[in-house]
């Protein structure tokens, strides 16, 4: 799986990862029973005119599904707090999830290193309610830009994995020591997956698949963020796989399956009618994609 000669400029092989989860997702939003509806993925990759199909395994569902369980928890929260919010995007890449959420009252920062917010610049401007942000990840140094009267939730979309388990955690821990009333989306993978794509990139320097320092099973998962963030809350957690692993069992798939998981901070106040709602909704949208299309 290597880079196209006419890949954009993209500085490393974690910013050009990008390309795979905007690949998936347009992909299976061209399916008229696709796991995901994502008008502006098709959109941008048609206008980038890369080969990616011969850099990449065909598209498996994985990216759209990964996708679909960040909108369904974003809405849940939005519907939750019940007023104005603003998501913040770490890592942002090529999401198009502000596009796919516009009917909600959301304000957006998007934030990347300058190669990828180029890129994004170019594809997907900013517009009133979209704000792009050139920032170090792992920092804070974008805060200033976030209104403080405003609820916030952090996505963390594909991003965890590649920093070490150190880095995860701190930036986790910093987080919440920001705003205690943070909710925060992200990601894992498991450890098998992790040691996949090591080896990958070890034996192609121009893989697209960047290394992932550590992964995880969804059955250790909330153990883990205790320790890391004790004063957090471990809302929820949904395993996410491809179709290819749609049949396994839970304990098979928690060798296998990604996850994505909810964390609150310990100021997180929620009314409990909208919060029970919002758990509702969530499991809903978990039982749908482990259906599949």
């Amino acid at each position: 799986m290597t880079v196209p000669s006419t890949l954009p400029e993209l500085d490393n092989p974690v910013a050009r990862s990008c390309l795979a989860s905007l690949y998936g997702r347009a992909v299976e939003a061209m399916h008229p029973d696709g796991a995901i509806s994502d008008v502006e993925a098709v959109r941008v990759y048609v206008s980038l005119d890369l080969d990616l199909a011969a850099s990449l395994p065909p598209p498996d569902g994985f990216h759209a599904r990964r996708a679909a369980l960040f909108d369904g928890y974003i809405e849940a929260w939005a519907a939750a707090v019940g007023r104005p919010a603003t998501v913040i995007e770490l890592g942002c890449g090529l999401e198009t999830e502000s596009s796919r959420l516009q009917h909600l009252d959301l304000d957006w920062v998007c934030i990347d290193g300058p190669d990828v917010i180029a890129l994004r610049d170019a594809t997907l401007p900013p517009g009133p309610r979209v704000k792009h942000v050139v920032a170090d990840v792992r920092s804070l140094s974008w805060t200033a830009v976030v209104p403080p009267d405003r609820p916030v939730l952090v996505t963390l979309q594909g991003v965890p994995m590649y920093w070490s388990r150190r880095e995860a955690a701190a930036l986790l821990r910093s987080l919440v020591e920001w705003r205690s009333d943070v909710a925060i989306v992200f990601d894992t993978v498991t450890p098998a997956r992790a040691a996949a794509a090591c080896r990958e990139a070890e034996a192609d320097a121009a893989s697209m698949v960047p290394p992932m320092l550590w992964g995880i099973r969804g059955s250790r998962l909330r153990p883990l963020l205790r320790r890391w963030i004790p004063d957090a809350r471990a809302l929820d957690w949904v395993r996410v796989v491809d179709r290819g692993h749609d049949q396994l069992s839970g304990r098979e798939l928690d060798g296998l399956a990604a996850c994505v998981a909810v964390v609150v901070g310990p100021g997180c106040q929620l009314d409990g009618a909208r919060a029970r709602a919002a758990r509702a909704a969530r499991s809903a949208v978990a039982r749908r994609l482990a259906q599949g299309p």
